[in-house]
């Protein structure tokens, strides 16, 4: 493999799973058979001295290079100066690759967590029909634990609906007000009618399919959005085309790097989304997702345990009918540092070792 760069970003908010990330890197990189190379860690202003001596003992093949961005916190999810936050992160970043000169980047967002075969397996697939893939990635459940990364898209709906208005279990009443309103389309006033329309359509969002996907893809196949509905049924010893890619755990070629700006993003959707459309695909990159590969997620979340973080587990079926097929669980996230103890765990005086 060639020289290799891990691009991290992380405010300070969002470092509590570097340490454990750090030693799942370690692993993959060992399997993978890579010695050396580069970690691009993008911050705020926050202290991480003690963060960046620990990897340098757990990455000691190496060189830690620390970008302390002059930022301000975005504050909320997904509003459009976090995204832009988010873009500045990744932009120095990639700058700092491309002066490198590296051969690959792996992005690993910072509550990503790698099974040791990822690297291995997200270098193999760009060496896949002399290099018919740009980027690949490794699926995980995303921040809500809704939908697994990867799926069908395009540049006008950057990721389809897993299921259309039309194939939602609408009560009558809302059914009923959703027909009267399309058919009440001329109207003196197209903008209120507008509005109307999307209140509606966000209601409907509220209310499920009628069937699951096997059901639905019977009465009319169609492309739909995420993993588990774009490829129902599919895991181990799986790669596919995705057309769209998240951050969180991708490996990028060297064309791809040369790519990778955000310039004409203004915050409005995310960033990821944005990559993907407007700078890697309108120039004829082409992505590739891993079902054999997964990887998790840590999120913000009260756990079993009583602790702040849950883990996103993706994982394959083990037996029967459906072996192979990917599965998800949540668990209580622990990084396993010295010291660390559930809220629940009893007191020192109740246990010894």
């Amino acid at each position: 493999m060639g020289n290799l760069a891990i691009v991290i970003c992380a405010t300070k908010g969002f470092q509590y799973a570097l340490l454990p990330q750090a030693r799942a890197i370690a692993q993959n990189v060992a399997v993978a058979g890579v010695t050396g190379g580069h970690i691009i860690l993008a911050t705020d202003k926050s202290d991480v001295a003690g963060l960046l001596e620990r990897y340098k003992a757990i990455l000691g093949g190496f060189e830690v290079h620390h970008l302390a961005l002059p930022l301000k916190d975005g504050k909320k999810d997904y509003a459009t100066n976090t995204q832009l936050l988010i873009a500045q992160l990744y932009t120095a970043a990639f700058d700092k690759a491309r002066l490198l000169g590296v051969d690959y980047v792996w992005t690993l967002e910072s509550d990503v967590m790698p099974e040791a075969n990822n690297l291995r397996c997200m270098r193999d697939m760009l060496a896949f029909d002399g290099g018919y893939y740009d980027v690949s990635f490794c699926p995980y459940v995303s921040q809500g634990g809704g939908g697994i990364m990867g799926g069908r898209g395009s540049a006008t709906a950057w990721i389809y609906p897993n299921w259309t208005p039309e194939e939602t279990l609408l009560p009558p009443e809302l059914e009923a007000e959703i027909k009267a309103h399309n058919e009440a389309k001329v109207t003196t006033d197209p903008q209120k009618w507008g509005e109307e329309m999307q209140r509606l359509h966000e209601l409907a969002k509220k209310h499920p399919p009628k069937g699951n996907v096997f059901k639905l893809n019977s009465e009319h196949w169609r492309k739909r959005g995420w993993l588990e509905w774009a490829y129902p049924g599919i895991g181990k010893g799986a790669i596919l085309p995705s057309d769209w890619l998240p951050m969180g755990n991708n490996l990028f070629s060297r064309k791809a790097i040369t790519l990778c700006d955000w310039t004409g993003y203004g915050g409005r959707g995310t960033q990821d989304l944005y990559l993907t459309y407007s700078r890697l695909a309108s120039q004829g990159l082409k992505f590739c997702v891993i079902p054999h590969s997964p990887s998790h997620h840590v999120v913000k979340k009260k756990n079993t345990d009583g602790g702040d973080y849950t883990l996103l587990y993706l994982s394959h079926e083990t037996e029967g009918e459906c072996i192979g097929h990917l599965r998800q669980r949540e668990a209580p996230f622990y990084t396993h540092e010295p010291g660390e103890r559930s809220p629940e765990a009893p007191t020192a005086a109740e246990y010894a070792i």
